[in-house]
């Protein structure tokens, strides 16, 4: 989390002062620093250097702070190093503190964010009818959590990109800090690769069965529930006689199913000593064995854990990443994503 103690304006001018000098000493010390330190680097030469006064020294040190994170990984990958660093150029910092709201449901946004440290919550609003006391009918308002945003993620782009008010809101879990771009530089510099991220979130949508009905407009109203993770080998999607809080549709990557089988192995029969009562319980006892038996491979495009977790029942079985990487979109089951699902 930001603190100015811990990397000082003094210090971070010191290092922009020694680039000109050593540049490779300055990025190897910021190959050095960890989370925070990164963040902090970042926040100051900001806050320090407006855009018209940036200069390609700091425009580098923000370019190797931010550089794994997952939306700039992207920019550095689809934009190459013009649009990149006007990107570092031109953006601002903003900070929001736990419980603010970055924007509500139905706000015009005019702004493009990216998470630098923190955590946030896309929040949407829907009608419920509920019963009251006196036994009559009553709307009432619901509020509901459906995902959850983590650091180095965008944040606002189909709004931005549509011109249409926000059909979620944006609540902050935790004190956050952003990278921010106004729609102008936002549309001059990267809005043509967000328009691609939609689009190829489309077309896949699109490829599944279950979506093909689905208009345009209908599936980009349907991302805010999708939460594109990307996870490594060995990654649970769900465990079997556990409640799953999420559905999954696999965008690429293997997954394997397995389901725990109850077998009992034989007894010795070349034993020639009569075991007592209690030695042949004990043996009883081993002789039962529970072995993970693999059912069957997932892959591109199918869905995990669905009708159990839609019924909060206990999952019949366990769900594994078995690639290196993978990529999928995580659903939260609760109201709002039912209604969507029910759709499909």
């Amino acid at each position: 989390m930001y603190s100015s103690s811990n990397l000082s304006s003094s210090e971070v001018t010191r290092l922009r002062q020694n680039y000109s000098l050593s540049g490779f000493d300055l990025l190897e010390r910021i190959n050095k620093m960890n989370h925070d330190e990164l963040i902090n680097t970042v926040i100051e030469i900001i806050k320090m250097n407006p855009p018209s006064k940036r200069k390609i020294s700091d425009i580098i040190c923000i370019k190797h702070a931010v550089k794994d994170m997952p939306f700039f990984q992207q920019l550095i990958e689809e934009k190459g190093s013009d649009s990149t660093k006007q990107f570092f150029k031109n953006m601002l910092y903003s900070f929001f503190k736990k419980d603010e709201i970055l924007f509500n449901q139905g706000d015009i946004v005019d702004r493009f964010y990216v998470l630098l440290s923190g955590k946030v919550s896309t929040i949407v609003n829907h009608t419920e009818t509920q019963i009251n006391s006196k036994g009559e009918q009553q709307q009432i308002i619901v509020t509901e959590e459906i995902n959850t945003i983590e650091c180095g993620h965008s944040i606002g782009d189909i709004a931005l990109l549509r011109d249409q008010k926000k059909n979620s809101g944006i609540i902050c879990k935790e004190d956050s800090h952003f990278l921010v771009l106004e729609k102008e530089d936002f549309n001059k510099i990267i809005a043509d690769m967000e328009e691609r991220e939609v689009q190829n979130k489309i077309n896949f949508l699109k490829s599944l069965k279950i979506f093909e009905l689905f208009s345009r407009r209908q599936l980009e109203t349907s991302m805010i529930y999708l939460n594109k993770l990307k996870v490594n080998k060995g990654f649970l999607l769900c465990e079997e006689d556990k409640i799953s809080p999420y559905i999954y549709i696999i965008i690429n990557g293997e997954f394997k199913v397995s389901k725990s089988i109850n077998f009992e192995r034989q007894p010795n029969p070349f034993s020639k000593e009569k075991l007592a009562q209690k030695d042949q319980i004990e043996e009883m006892k081993e002789r039962k064995v529970k072995k993970a038996l693999e059912i069957a491979t997932l892959s591109e495009g199918e869905i995990c854990c669905d009708i159990d977790a839609l019924d909060d029942k206990p999952q019949l079985f366990t769900i594994e990443c078995t690639s290196q990487k993978a990529q999928i979109f995580q659903i939260k089951t609760q109201v709002t994503s039912k209604q969507i699902l029910k759709l499909i």
